[in-house]
Formats: structure tokens, sequence, C-alpha cells
């Protein structure tokens, strides 16, 4: 979910599962499209067409330390606020890929995810130039490079537009590469209904530091500057749908990043209880 708060839940029921144990770029799992039932999550829009490339989600549970109730409810206000100006490019994309499509989407999880991987710490995205779009005191924010948001760089794992990042209790997690269209057009599918883009219509900008940080109707001190581009993420942490989710609720994708750095997979500045040492829960 790009410049913005993430909003609601989307997800995928086909045949093979995400494997607990696999990292989160992991990609060996995943079945051809085509052989797989593929079901919207949320009944609001249609998202049938939607990433994830074979990922089984109907039984991803969270079962790491409990996250204070205060945060809990922040981050699905936040979500359920956002959902509300979530708007798919392409909202009835349910055309089966190609094979072609799928070794082709395969492809582009694996090297954007290798690209992204020296930002694993924070620190190294600020050194290169990955600036806050989205408030730093929320959870989930959003970190934009404004030297690669040019139509040379579209699609380009080397000039990854945007990173997301979660801050957990025990430090910050490499959530999500972002692609960002540089204007309003409409992005590039050539992955066919595997990748798709949306955009946020419900935004709002502070006036001072041009961060997003609102929802309209704008409060004092912000203005509307109209949809965002369009975005589409790959997702570096084991959320609900997959690295190719359309957009994990944020509870779920702090609740990723505190498994992903309970199982090594993400660098934690504090130590995370041992006893609630977790597994992700998928069906096969």
């Amino acid at each position: 979910m790009g410049l913005i708060l993430i909003p609601t839940s989307v997800s995928v029921l086909p045949v093979q599962a995400f494997a607990s144990t696999s990292s989160p770029h992991d990609m060996s799992g995943m079945v051809m499209a085509g052989t797989s039932v593929i079901t919207p999550y949320h009944s609001k829009m249609n998202m049938a067409g939607m990433a994830g490339l074979g990922v089984t989600t109907t039984n991803w549970k969270y079962v790491g330390p409990p996250l204070p109730q205060y945060e809990v409810s922040i981050l699905n206000t936040v979500s359920n606020d956002t959902d509300h100006g979530h708007k798919m490019q392409t909202p009835n994309c349910m055309t089966p890929p190609t094979a072609s499509q799928v070794l082709g989407a395969v492809e582009y999880v694996q090297t954007t995810s290798a690209a992204v991987a020296k930002y694993k710490n924070l620190s190294a995205a600020v050194a290169d130039g990955y600036i806050p779009i989205t408030s730093t005191i929320y959870p989930v924010v959003h970190y934009i490079n404004l030297k690669y948001m040019n139509k040379q760089d579209l699609l380009n794992p080397t000039h990854i537009d945007s990173l997301v990042y979660a801050f957990t209790p025990y430090g910050p997690v490499l959530v999500a590469a972002m692609y960002l269209m540089p204007g309003r057009g409409s992005g590039p599918m050539p992955y066919g209904c595997l990748v798709q883009w949306h955009a946020h219509t419900n935004l709002c900008y502070s006036n001072t530091n041009f961060q997003i940080s609102g929802f309209l109707p704008c409060p004092f001190g912000t203005h509307y500057d109209g949809p965002t581009p369009m975005m589409t993420h790959v997702w570096q942490v084991p959320v609900p749908g997959g690295p190719l989710a359309i957009d994990p609720s944020d509870l779920q994708v702090v609740q990723a990043a505190i498994m992903a750095q309970e199982q090594g997979l993400a660098p934690a500045a504090n130590p995370i209880p041992v006893k609630y040492t977790s597994q992700i829960v998928s069906s096969q």
C-alpha cells in the first residue's frame, strides 16, 4: 500500500501453502496459476484475480507476543479508514495468468526481494536517500526515494521507489518494497492479474512537511492533493496472501514483522520473549 497507511486485508484461497520454514522470498512452493481456485477475502471489492501465486492463507494465525490493546485499536482504525479510499486499477481482474506470466512474477518477486535485502536495517535505507512520506508516529511507515520516481525506472528492482517498515516493540522491520507510478497514469501489468495496482483517494497531506497525515475531510493544517499515484507491493514478511498480496491490514503487517523477527528473518534490536516463539500456521 504505498504512500499510505495500509488498507484492509485481502487473501487468496488456492492449493499450495507458503511454508512456515521458508524465507518470505522463497517462491518454490507455488503452483502454476490456473490450477487454483481464487476467492476474494474482502467483500467490498472484487480482487479475485489478485496475487499470492497459489498461497493458502485461510489458517494464517499470529501466535507471537501480544501487542498492547491501544496499538491494536489504532492499527485497525487506520486500516479501516484507509480502506475507504482504496481504489483498484483493475477491480475485476480475474483472467488466469499464462505460464510465462507466472514465471515472470516469480522472478519479479525474487529479484525485488534480493534488491531490497540490503535495506533490512532502516539506517541503510535512510543513508541511501529514503525519507518518510507517512507519519513516523504510526507503527507502519512508508519511505520514498524521490530520485527513483521517473518513468525510466518503472518496476526496476535496482531503483525501488518506496520501502515500508513496521516498528515493532523489537525494532523496525522492512515489510515491503513498493513500486509507484511517477504520475497519475495506470501501472503496467506484464504479469497479468498476479501483479495489480491500487491508489488511495482519501488521504490528506501536511501543509508543513507534506507527509500523509490524515483522511478526508482534511483536518486543519493539512490539504487534499487528489488520488495518490498507483502503487504495488512485494511483501518481505509472511503476510496473509503471500508476497504479492494487494494489502493486508496494518495489524497483520506488524504481526508478520514480529514473526519474521522471531524466526531470524528480520533484525531485532530488542529481545523477543522466548516462550512466544511463533510458527506460521498454514493449511496444506
